[in-house]
């Protein structure tokens, strides 16, 4: 579904952790434009998100692991 800023990430989480087995790593590719979960989910170690917009990078969650690629 769409958001105010762009794709709704959190149902993309909701459905890595519905998996029989619970993700150790999730790895998210966007522009950053979106909803995120509050939470960091249960069981994943890391959550690394690769942008290719800095300026998103405050939206990000402070359990993520940014990495910007710059043009």
């Amino acid at each position: 579904p769409e958001t105010d800023g762009g794709t709704n990430l959190v149902m993309g989480f909701d459905a890595a952790m519905s998996l029989k087995k619970t993700p150790d790593i999730i790895v998210v590719i966007t522009d950053g434009e979106t909803d995120w979960p509050d939470k960091k989910p249960a069981g994943v170690e890391k959550t690394v998100v690769l942008l290719n917009n800095k300026r998103a990078q405050k939206r990000l969650r402070p359990w993520m692991v940014p990495i910007i690629l710059e043009r």
